[in-house]
């Protein structure tokens, strides 16, 4: 026992260095392979190990899965003072209204790991973007795994020429692939959701980079969708005592607030003197004739089992107006006694912005003439506390606008007609005439 006892210590000893030495290097491993495969997206990701408790929590604690998808400059990567001008719109009008959404998590929560993702916001971009402009919006959107910046000229959903979905598949599958470009966001996010998509109630957002969301949108919608979507499969099994649920439902506003810049206040005035801190102009859209969905904020939702082939393809304007006039359950019927009843328009407002970087040119030039001081205060007041929009990055990019006022002009007549794009006559004539008013004017600068 004497002899065998010190051979026994020691051979403890060395199992036990042994088997530290394999933790640790296990753990160096697991370090390096999660630093290499997501330091590109510079932001803390949720640990590999936690992956399936988190998939069994968010089973568990959602029923849907809601996706809201934005443009930026896709098809127009060349349009350099274009892109410019559309970046400080996003910043000043975009962004904010999502990050201040009810339903996004503090960033608390997600430096801790414990962030309970209830929507994920996806902007595809032109792949061939200056590098330096894609460098600048992606640093805006690494804070927040749930915000995601891919490159891809790819569009799916209602109304888009390419067909396809996030329930089809299609939509999920070119943002989750291997070749993917992903800049920014956690990835995985975006394969659970893609993986849930036939199990859960699924809902599209439609929302411009230049428009924006009041901070409770998101959530009502959400709360909506469970209510009118969540029992579609007991109402199809005849459970007694269920209320009627729709198999879809789309949901949109119909008024905003248009926010212009200072150039098109009371007329074409590109050569005003402007300070740095106004902000142009906020001013609510009036509903004039037919009531119409707009597009900031319009969503698509599917109730589990349903797919988007049973949906009506008109347009966001002619939406309503088509449903009530083809009261034809056979062709338009969501499930419910009228077609008109499968569109909810709820009473809040979207923020639009009315500038010469949209590639529509709407109803650019604002008459202040009605508005008062307080008028024009108040609604800078709706745009903070309802928006979180705040007048100090508009008049950023009122003052840029008008600065730039020429060769934005001059990249959005050439981005006419681009692919997916508007192609209007109308438009580019408007753009050359403020064009060559500019050229020409004798008010103009030396």
């Amino acid at each position: 026992d004497k002899l065998l006892y010190p051979k026994l210590k020691g051979s403890v000893i060395l199992i036990l260095f042994m088997l530290a030495a394999v933790a640790f290097t296990s753990l160096s491993f697991a370090k390096i392979v999660g630093d290499s495969k997501f330091g590109q997206l510079r932001q803390k990701t949720v640990p590999e190990s936690s992956r399936e408790i988190r998939r069994k929590d968010s089973e568990n604690n959602s029923q849907l899965i809601h996706i809201v998808n934005t443009r930026f400059m896709q098809e127009q990567a060349h349009l350099v003072h274009l892109a410019e001008a559309r970046l400080l719109l996003f910043e000043a009008f975009c962004l904010p209204t999502m990050i201040s959404q009810t339903i996004q998590p503090n960033q608390e929560d997600v430096d801790s790991g414990n962030a309970n993702f209830k929507f994920l916001w996806i902007i595809k971009t032109d792949p061939n973007l200056d590098p330096k402009m894609i460098e600048k919006l992606a640093d805006m959107l690494r804070p927040y795994p749930n915000f995601f910046l891919v490159g891809s000229r790819h569009n799916f959903g209602i109304g888009k020429k390419q067909p396809g979905s996030w329930r089809g598949g299609e939509a999920g599958a070119d943002v989750v692939s291997p070749e993917a470009n992903i800049y920014t966001g956690d990835k995985r996010l975006l394969e659970e959701a893609h993986e849930n998509r036939e199990r859960k109630i699924v809902l599209e957002t439609r929302l411009d980079a230049d428009d924006g969301l009041p901070s409770h949108y998101l959530k009502k919608i959400q709360t909506k969708a469970i209510s009118v979507l969540g029992n579609a499969a007991e109402k199809e099994k005849g459970t007694p005592g269920t209320p009627a649920r729709a198999k879809w439902t789309i949901w949109c506003m119909s008024e905003s607030i248009s926010w212009y810049p200072s150039v098109f206040k009371d007329g074409f005035k590109p050569f005003v003197e402007l300070s740095t801190k106004d902000p142009g102009v906020a001013k609510v859209e009036e509903t004039v004739g037919r009531t119409s969905c707009l597009t900031p904020g319009m969503t698509l939702g599917l109730a589990i089992g349903e797919s988007h082939s049973s949906i009506p393809t008109y347009s966001h304007y002619d939406l309503l107006y088509e449903l009530e006039m083809n009261d034809d359950t056979s062709k338009n019927s969501c499930g419910l006694k009228h077609p008109i009843d499968c569109v909810r328009v709820l009473v809040t407002k979207a923020v639009r912005s009315r500038t010469p970087t949209s590639a529509g040119m709407k109803d650019l030039r604002v008459n202040t003439e009605d508005m008062s001081s307080e008028d024009i205060a108040e609604q800078w007041d709706v745009l903070k506390n309802k928006f979180s929009i705040s007048s100090e990055k508009a008049a950023v990019a009122n003052r840029h606008i008008q600065k730039n006022l020429a060769s934005i002009l001059k990249d959005n007549l050439k981005g006419q007609c681009t692919k997916g794009h508007s192609c209007k006559e109308q438009n580019k004539y408007l753009l050359s005439a403020m064009l060559n008013y500019i050229d020409n004017s004798d008010t103009g600068p030396e």
